[in-house]
């Protein structure tokens, strides 16, 4: 879905809370102030129930039932018991200490790009999806090889809590038996596996600390969240690197901002993920009774968090790109028991890349149009983003020089 704005406007415009007419009939909230009494309220919780009744059958086999089974749709004791082993691991100090790394990761990505100069580069397959998946990869103690197959595996399953097409379906099952097979592997690697595997300082592996957490008694469980804490890692990283591109590309004046001053890029980054977040939509259930009345027991609802962001009573002129805005409360990162434990790093690694890039490649521009992912109403991101990385006259001459060679 290339613009899914004008349509939040329509449903601020509707009053931000109404019943929709999709399977199970949801209720769909989108001001901010509804979203975030959602998202903090216990009474709200996630249910993997509620993904069941579009495709019963669809979440029988395979590898696709250990989604349900994972943190993602945790609540009560299960979440409380296995929470602190993700946070401990994402510490802001455990964050900070990784930028050394994360900056070589980037580096090394950008000094492979030059070799597109005289041809457009997708930014999606050559920088944002390595970028990202490598640095999930360090939480895990995946080597960069690792972590680029296993993001290619698990890319097609972000989309199956979502609506998907057939097409999807079908490439879900393709990947089904290779995804459980690899994240089986890891767990016995890692199972076995004693001190640091992954560079983090000064703390055990994620992936170690995963397997004591589940032990040899829940396997499955311990899988799906080795699987789920990776894709989550790379897959709404990656999404929002190329948003953030993507964005800066079309408001070149915004992008300068971020190249020439180091000061500005942590706002920067507050706002780009305002502006364009990766994840559209967070779905609960209602466990006990609301104050909305209708909401009642057992409705499911959409608390559509990139419409809270764009709310005109939350935030002056949403939708336009402001990078000297003053941090806002934006809900790309959720809120309350289930905030995203994931987002200080997803911030670094934001901050670590778009000012090298845009330094870098100071000509950077749109080759044509990006495609986006499909069909993107939950989870938004550009599956191509063609760029040229010098201005016409630079690759006319560096064609040129060439073609002038002696055999």
């Amino acid at each position: 879905m290339p613009d899914p704005y004008p349509g939040y406007r329509t449903l601020h415009a509707l009053g931000g809370a109404f019943r929709s007419r999709l399977p199970g009939k949801p209720v769909v909230l989108t001001h901010h102030t509804q979203c975030v009494t959602a998202l903090r309220d216990r009474g709200f919780a996630p249910d993997p129930a509620m993904f069941r009744p579009r495709l019963p059958g669809y979440w029988r086999d395979g590898f696709r039932p250990t989604i349900l089974r994972s943190v993602l749709l945790m609540h009560g004791t299960a979440h409380r018991a296995y929470r602190p082993v993700i946070s401990q691991a994402l510490t802001p100090r455990r964050v900070e200490a990784m930028q050394g790394t994360i900056t070589q990761v980037a580096d090394r990505l950008l000094d492979d790009l030059p070799a597109y100069a005289d041809q457009p580069v997708d930014l999606i397959a050559a920088l944002a999806m390595p970028y990202a998946a490598r640095v999930a990869g360090l939480l895990l103690g995946l080597d960069a090889d690792m972590a680029t197959r296993a993001a290619g595996l698990m890319r097609p399953f972000v989309t199956a809590i979502e609506f998907t097409t057939a097409d999807q379906r079908r490439a879900i099952e393709t990947a089904d038996d290779v995804a459980c097979t690899l994240f089986s592997g890891i767990l016995d690697k890692m199972a076995s596996a004693r001190g640091h595997t992954s560079g983090l300082p000064h703390g055990d592996d994620l992936a170690i600390d995963t397997a004591s957490h589940f032990g040899p008694h829940r396997r499955e469980d311990a899988i799906a969240n080795l699987a789920l804490l990776f894709a989550a890692g790379f897959d709404s990283t990656a999404s929002a690197i190329g948003l953030s591109i993507a964005t800066l590309l079309n408001n070149p004046a915004q992008a300068r901002l971020v190249r020439d001053d180091p000061q500005l890029v942590p706002t920067a980054v507050e706002e780009l993920l305002r502006f364009e977040p990766p994840v559209q939509i967070l779905h609960r259930v209602a466990t006990n009774y609301s104050a909305h009345p209708q909401i009642t027991p057992g409705t499911v609802t959409m608390i559509v968090t990139a419409a809270a962001n764009r709310d005109p009573q939350q935030h002056p002129t949403p939708d336009r790109l402001d990078l000297t805005r003053p941090p806002v409360r934006a809900l790309t990162f959720g809120a309350g028991l289930h905030f995203c434990p994931g987002a200080g790093l997803a911030r670094l690694e934001l901050a670590v890349l778009l000012p090298r890039l845009l330094r870098r490649f100071p000509a950077l521009r749109l080759a044509s149009a990006p495609t986006f992912r499909a069909p993107g109403i939950g989870f938004r991101g550009i599956e191509h983003l063609p760029v040229w990385l010098s201005p016409p006259c630079v690759r006319s001459a560096t064609v040129g020089t060439t073609q002038a060679q002696p055999s």
